[in-house]
């Protein structure tokens, strides 16, 4: 019999143990959810290579654009690969007869399945949480679906605030505007700098060049970039610029994790989603964020469902809210979480599936830049690699 002194070490060791792997999650997972500090040489010089790139691209999309619909290409969405989401399965929303299935139905299977139990003892069987969820993978994984690209901004041609390239082109290269919560910095120097210092909660506005919206410590030099209506242009593009209506569909507290219905919370991709559904509607009619979600109520916008795994599933561990503040599941909003690792996510994937549906996609199309300094070094290094 263990003792109660051993019994109490062991727990002890056991939390440790998760504040730990907390502490490991919450700065890898959720790394580039804020604006972080200076970025390295390396990491510009892989940036500088993808905005040339993207520029690139944008030039021929936006020649096209204009002999097909007689318009200017002046604003698009824009996607980039900052996280790596790869080991993460987007299941069906519905079966093969055009159903809808729900995550109860998904949990009574997997707890119906024998593969869902291992043996213990002498021909018994015990319920294996992992394996549950191999089940769920298994049985209701999408194979045509993956979220690739983590953070959403928009880019837009002109910028008024774009600052022109060195080489003088007559031509202002694309910029972007998107959210992001800024992270804690000690050393703050501009008067921007210190304002974001005021309130870590809160998400930022950022108005800069394509090489340090690549910069942000990407998982791959790779984008994805959708391409609104020529109808939809000029909305978007007027309500992106209005800064009183992007403060108004901004939100107090920055969740990573938040729900497209929430008033109080909302995240980088969100802000997208909402200026989107404020361009869908004629000037002025949304007003606020309660008015942006009614918009995408009505016109069937629906998260991505996603069942997650590794560190992205250990935000329920005892102590992860110490460490990840900013990455928070209610039960409430998202209770298949805590029973199954199931949540909504705002993610690119459903933004542009939104705008599929809505008939406000003209195209999209995705860029794959060059591998990252440290992959080529490995290369060089080693002449392959695995």
């Amino acid at each position: 019999m263990i003792s109660r002194s051993r019994m109490m070490a062991m727990r002890f060791l056991t939390f440790s143990l998760a504040i730990v792997a907390t502490v490991t999650a919450s700065r890898v997972v959720y790394a580039g959810e804020c604006k972080v500090s200076e970025p390295t040489k390396d990491l510009l010089t892989d940036a500088w290579e993808m905005a040339k790139l993207n520029e690139a691209y944008l030039s021929i999309r936006a020649d096209q654009f204009r002999e097909k619909t007689g318009k200017e290409l002046k604003i698009v969405i824009i996607a980039r690969a900052g996280q790596d989401f790869s080991d993460q399965a987007v299941l069906r929303d519905l079966d093969s007869r055009g159903r809808a299935i729900s995550v109860e139905d998904m949990m009574k299977a997997a707890q119906s399945d024998p593969a869902s139990y291992r043996s213990q003892g002498e021909g018994g069987q015990v319920f294996d949480f992992d394996l549950f969820k191999d089940s769920i993978r298994r049985r209701y994984k999408d194979q045509k679906r993956s979220m690739e690209f983590s953070h959403l901004g928009f880019m837009i041609r002109r910028h008024p605030k774009a600052v022109q390239p060195a080489d003088k082109r007559s031509e202002p290269w694309w910029w972007t505007r998107h959210m992001l919560r800024p992270c804690e910095n000690k050393n703050a120097q501009t008067a921007e700098q210190k304002m974001m210092q005021q309130d870590l909660n809160r998400p930022w506005l950022h108005d800069e060049g394509p090489i340090n919206f690549f910069a942000d410590d990407p998982y791959l030099l790779k984008a994805r970039v959708l391409i609104p209506s020529p109808e939809l242009q000029d909305r978007l593009l007027e309500a992106v610029l209005d800064d009183e209506l992007v403060y108004k569909l901004n939100s107090t507290y920055y969740n990573a994790a938040a729900v497209w219905t929430s008033a109080k919370e909302s995240n980088s991709n969100q802000w997208v989603l909402e200026m989107l559904a404020a361009a869908m509607r004629p000037k002025s009619q949304v007003q606020n964020r309660k008015d942006a979600q009614e918009v995408l109520a009505r016109h069937g916008y629906r998260p991505s469902r996603v069942l997650f795994a590794g560190q992205k599933a250990m935000a329920n561990i005892p102590g992860a809210r110490l460490f990840a503040p900013f990455v928070t599941y209610h039960s409430s909003e998202q209770p298949y979480y805590f029973k199954a690792s199931i949540g909504d996510v705002i993610s690119a994937l459903s933004v542009e599936e939104f705008m599929e549906l809505n008939g406000v996609l003209q195209s999209a199309y995705t860029v794959v830049g060059p591998d990252k300094f440290t992959v080529r070094q490995a290369k060089a290094k080693k002449g392959s690699f695995p």
